[in-house]
């Protein structure tokens, strides 16, 4: 184990995955063989983990891309994980994936909607602001 520190925004998205996976700090040190403590430092960015910690990390499901860059992987596996994707089949995967996007897009066309619908309302408030209408209340 090393010494140096990490940076915080690395042990942030340390965090975040443990948390993804939904492991406590105690049991992502039992997988990566270092104590609850070191791994709370290396949440913190107080301490740096081996080679080994990450690869036992990897192995668990962690983008380990994701975490060193803050640029998520596209792996396969974590795909299928993070999505709870049960089937091996390629074409069913990316129709799954592709059912995900849609569901997104339709929420935000749905929010995008709600937005204008607020924009509106409130160009004719300051409109009614501007012409007087308010004072005469």
């Amino acid at each position: 184990m090393s010494n140096t520190v990490i940076d915080d925004s690395i042990g942030q998205r340390l965090r975040e995955e443990r948390q993804r996976l939904k492991l406590t700090q105690a049991h992502c040190g039992d997988i990566g063989q270092v104590t609850r403590e070191s791994q709370r430092n290396y949440e913190i960015a107080k301490r740096s983990p081996n080679n080994a910690y990450w690869q036992a990390m990897a192995k668990e499901g962690m983008d380990i891309q994701y975490i060193l860059t803050g640029e998520a992987s596209l792996n396969l596996h974590q795909i299928k994980q993070r999505f709870s994707i049960q089937s091996n089949d390629k074409t069913d995967i990316c129709f799954d994936i592709l059912q995900v996007v849609r569901q997104i897009r339709d929420a935000t066309e749905k929010h995008q909607n709600h937005i204008h619908l607020l924009e509106d309302k409130l160009k004719k408030f300051q409109a009614d602001i501007n012409n007087g209408v308010l004072d005469q209340l």
